[in-house]
């Protein structure tokens, strides 16, 4: 039986070496994330503070933009950045890399329900999603998040128990937490499994929180778990916290409107998960139901981690206050929300043999992936294009003109101002919504921001389309004189009379 699932593991491997090819690209578009990722990796390189990020900001206004994201995902990529700099496709590499290796990971996890051939296939299911693939091509925290968050699952669901049980736990719920704050849900499901089914290996649910040994236990792994965060960010890598939390404590909504704004966001999210022929207004409903009913099951059997942090991670997105998350926000719980979808056929046909309902497992995951064949092929055809971005002709000639012929000193007005500061190393400065062009202009003068890059596309299918800047140049732009310019931007100057 050790040969059988030796090949079965081999097979898994072998099945995802393609994912280190596919959308494994030399280029990036304009993303704020990933610039200030990589800005953070040069930071621990170079031994600079975590905020030194060449951002300018208006202590009137306020702040457009995170200070810094906690050091976890840009310590996972700064040996990256040691060696090979801006160069995008190694980057990606260890994105794929980490794929593949959190491939094996829900291999190893799934063949603890289900048969190999059913566990391999449910990988290969998830991990070749369209949405999958195109998160790969992007430098950003989800599939190392995910593969962490595996990592716990399979060390949390462990019976054996000691205190270096609940120390480990705790550190990597923080080092969850330092990759993406969302890493919380991780310590808050952690907690709830200890309060509510005890130490023991024989876990029962109780409401006995005042246990002696639970409330040891849980202040252990609290305690590992915020002394980790807190040094890590701010005695190792100097994150400024006071920046990061207020952010994030104005990002949530308590309102319970928002919450059913954003479940139907989401629920849409999921429906195009996958292609179907015709109307797709029934099946999500059903997914989502199978997989509710799924998990309710498994948190009566055999309530966990894993079932707690499916509903508290939820939660979370669904308070959160922004609804353009899209599949990268659900990917954490996609494939708990697979396993409890399988769950619950396995149970309806429980009383047939085991073979039979894993054969309908088959057959439905079967069915599904045809609708991966046209969203693949465009995937594949499409690998080689180069997005809309700074590694496009008209993009590099314009950082060019930034880096060489505006003084060093100038702070300069971008729409993406954190991708114009790692390209350039110029400070960089942007709008907060909202602002009026008056407001705008008092701004810039506190700034002194004398340069100003535009679009000449107005379009919403560019990511530099500006509508706020181009608001605020309907009033003034008799106070700025074209600098440079090309097909797509115009750098303006700030007039020395003004």
């Amino acid at each position: 039986m050790a040969g059988f699932n030796r090949v079965y593991f081999i097979a898994c491997i072998l099945l995802l070496l393609p994912l280190l090819y596919i959308n494994v690209k030399p280029y990036q578009d304009w993303g704020d994330d990933y610039a200030q990722y990589i800005l953070q990796a040069r930071n621990i390189v170079e031994q600079r503070p975590q905020i030194d990020n060449g951002l300018v900001f208006d202590k009137v206004d306020g702040d457009f933009a995170l200070h810094a994201y906690p050091a976890g995902f840009p310590l996972l990529i700064s040996p990256v950045y040691y060696f090979f700099k801006l160069s995008v496709k190694p980057y990606l590499i260890l994105i794929s890399v980490l794929m593949i290796s959190l491939g094996v990971l829900m291999f190893n996890y799934f063949k603890k329900y289900y048969s190999p051939l059913i566990s391999l296939t449910i990988v290969i299911f998830i991990l070749y999603n369209h949405y999958l693939l195109l998160l790969k091509d992007s430098i950003l925290t989800d599939i190392p998040f995910v593969f962490f968050l595996f990592l716990l699952i399979q060390i949390a669901e462990r019976k054996n128990r000691s205190i270096l049980f609940y120390v480990v736990c705790g550190l990597l719920a923080s080092w969850l937490t330092s990759i993406r704050f969302v890493g919380i849900a991780s310590l808050a499901a952690l907690t709830a499994d200890i309060l509510l089914h005890g130490t023991d290996v024989e876990r029962t649910f109780s409401f006995n929180f005042f246990e002696r040994k639970r409330i040891k236990s849980a202040a252990i792994l609290i305690l590992s778990a915020v002394l980790f965060f807190f040094l890590f960010n701010t005695l190792f890598f100097h994150v400024e916290m006071k920046y990061f939390l207020g952010f994030y404590s104005n990002s949530f909504d308590k309102e319970s409107a928002g919450l059913f704004v954003n479940a139907k966001y989401y629920y849409d999210v999921l429906g195009t998960a996958f292609f179907f022929p015709g109307s797709w207004n029934t099946m999500p409903s059903w997914w989502v139901f199978l997989a509710l009913a799924g998990w309710v099951v498994n948190l009566r059997k055999k309530a966990g981690f894993t079932e707690w942090f499916f509903l508290f991670y939820l939660l979370m997105i669904l308070l959160f206050n922004r609804s353009t998350g899209g599949f990268r926000f659900i990917f954490p719980v996609f494939p708990l929300l697979i396993k409890y979808t399988f769950d619950i056929l396995l149970l309806l046909t429980g009383s047939y043999k085991r073979i039979y309902s894993e054969a309908l497992i088959l057959f439905v995951i079967c069915i599904t992936m045809t609708g991966y064949i046209l969203p693949f092929k465009r995937t594949l055809e499409n690998q080689n294009d180069i997005p809309d971005g700074p590694y496009k002709t008209t993009s590099i000639e314009m950082l060019n003109v930034v880096r060489d012929k505006i003084p060093e000193s100038e702070v300069v007005g971008f729409i993406k101002a954190i991708a114009l500061s790692l390209y350039t190393d110029h400070r960089a400065t942007y709008l907060m919504t909202g602002q009026s062009p008056e407001q705008v202009e008092a701004m810039f003068l506190r700034l002194h921001v004398n340069y100003l890059i535009g679009s000449k596309i107005k379009s919403y299918d560019t990511d530099i389309f500006d509508p706020r800047l181009d608001a605020y140049l309907s009033s003034y732009r008799n106070y700025y004189s074209v600098f440079w310019e090309n097909e797509e931007f115009i750098i303006l100057k700030r007039l020395e009379d003004i």
